[in-house]
């Protein structure tokens, strides 16, 4: 089986997406749990659908072309989980293909194989969460773009003129991912060490890099809401804010097949008998880089779940290559083979094929939860004030305030008369029928406007206030 992997044609591509459907089709079928990170992307798209622009009308820090597919998903297919799944099973079908191609095309092994696009697609299935398509999938597919640039870049040094593609598909994947931004240091440091040095070749780089995040800034510079992207994405992304789902055991668990293939790859590439030319060393490098580039990033990952980690499966599907085309012993290559196998439908079957005893991780603060009884509240225009995104599972986001870590700079500061003006304002251009109040903020709040008190009563829950009228204007 691996033998015909590594030596096989096209068709070995068609074998990794048979793989990746028989894993992920039983799963899609049952029905995955929707993660918090989902939901709040299906909101975001809900509401640029309805007309309301990310930034300065919905806070939150998602990255603006993940919020245009999200939105255009929307208007296609409305609040659709299975669209986000089925989508992302696509892309990475796409990924792993293009993935495997221009690493032939490179000649980086020894044979021509096309095992990366199945350890591409198996890595790309480590846990329920990467079935969705998150920002990092979304992203990853011009970062992958931008890694055949620098290939291409590293085999042609006596020119520059894929110094700009890589500058340009960096900064588009940073505009899916804000983090992403990190790998303009992964390219720039691969250029300087692993080809001539020349200036225009690092003159091109960042003016690719630089153009789209210019256009981006410089067209809400225009229309006068510059503050509004750099509050709520460019600042957010220094702030080092991140929302963690899952505890260290639980991402060890999951990740551990990640590692052991590095750790197998590198036993191979360093202790084995191996013979590279120049240029496929210097490319193995620059994917060393990439791994380093992909740590760094997920220090500034502001969700901070198993899915953050696809971005480790390229040089993974890379390097795991090496190990598998190397390994002396077949049959040693074989059982790891399946033992990776066995592993990731153990990763993904057993959380829901198996009892909750069997399975060793706690996915608890990932999972979107159930409302409470008493929340009798369906299809209705809500805000909610305070962490947690669950009681918007049912209803529609009401007003801007959409992620608190972002919304607290209006709510913890109601003693600002700029603050209040620009809450009331806010409230008039959606106003919510239904107020979930966490953090017994909004007492405060209807004292400092009372028109805006009078519109809504106390429920039976103290915390919950319903508006007394029907919204009169509000966006569709």
């Amino acid at each position: 089986m691996l033998r015909f992997l590594l030596t096989g044609g096209f068709s070995s591509v068609f074998v990794a997406w048979f793989f990746l459907v028989v894993i992920r089709l039983p799963l899609l079928i049952h029905g995955l749990p929707m993660i918090q990170p989902e939901l709040n992307w299906l909101l975001i798209g809900e509401r640029l659908h309805r007309g309301f622009m990310i930034y300065t009308e919905t806070w939150d820090s998602l990255s603006p072309l993940s919020a245009g597919v999200y939105a255009l998903i929307d208007i296609l297919f409305g609040r659709s989980q299975t669209a986000y799944h089925i989508i992302a099973m696509l892309l990475v079908m796409l990924q792993s293909a293009y993935f495997s191609m221009f690493l032939q095309r490179h000649e980086l092994y020894t044979e021509r194989t096309h095992l990366p696009a199945l350890l591409y697609c198996l890595c790309a299935t480590l846990f329920y969460d990467f079935y969705t398509l998150s920002p990092v999938l979304l992203g990853l597919t011009f970062l992958l773009i931008g890694l055949n640039a620098l290939f291409t870049q590293l085999d042609r040094d006596d020119v520059d003129d894929e110094a700009f593609g890589i500058g340009f598909y960096l900064s588009m994947a940073t505009l899916f991912y804000i983090p992403f931004g990190w790998f303009i240091g992964f390219a720039f440091v691969a250029l300087v060490l692993l080809s001539a040095v020349r200036l225009r070749k690092f003159l091109l780089l960042l003016f690719g890099f630089t153009l789209p995040l210019a256009i981006l800034l410089l067209s809400f510079y225009l229309v006068n809401e510059y503050d509004a992207i750099y509050f709520n994405w460019i600042a957010v992304f220094w702030e080092r804010y991140s929302v963690i789902y899952a505890d260290f055991k639980t991402f060890i668990i999951i990740l551990q097949p990640l590692g052991l293939l590095l750790v197998l790859a590198a036993s191979q590439l360093i202790g084995g008998n191996t013979r590279f030319i120049n240029y496929q060393i210097r490319c193995q490098q620059a994917m060393f880089m990439w791994l380093l580039a992909a740590g760094v990033s997920l220090f500034f990952a502001d969700d901070f779940a198993p899915y953050v980690f696809l971005v480790f499966v390229p040089p993974v599907a890379f390097f795991g290559t090496y190990y598998f085309a190397l390994v002396r012993k077949a049959w040693l290559g074989e059982l790891v083979f399946w033992l990776l196998l066995v592993y990731i439908g153990f990763n993904n079957l057993g959380k829901f094929y198996l009892p909750a005893s069997a399975t060793l991780w706690n996915d608890t603060a990932l999972i979107v939860k159930k409302n409470p009884e008493h929340y009798n509240f369906r299809q209705k225009r809500l805000l909610v004030i305070g962490q947690g995104l669950d009681e918007y599972k049912d209803n529609i986001p009401a007003t801007p305030y959409l992620t608190w870590r972002l919304s607290r700079r209006h709510f913890e500061n109601l003693d600002s008369y700029t603050t209040v003006i620009d809450l009331y304002n806010n409230f008039l251009q959606d106003p919510p029928e239904v107020i979930v109040d966490k953090h017994n903020i909004v007492p405060t709040l209807f004292k400092r406007l009372p028109a805006l008190g009078q519109e809504y009563s106390k429920g039976t829950d103290p915390n919950v206030y319903f508006r007394k009228s029907p919204i009169k204007t509000a966006k569709h």
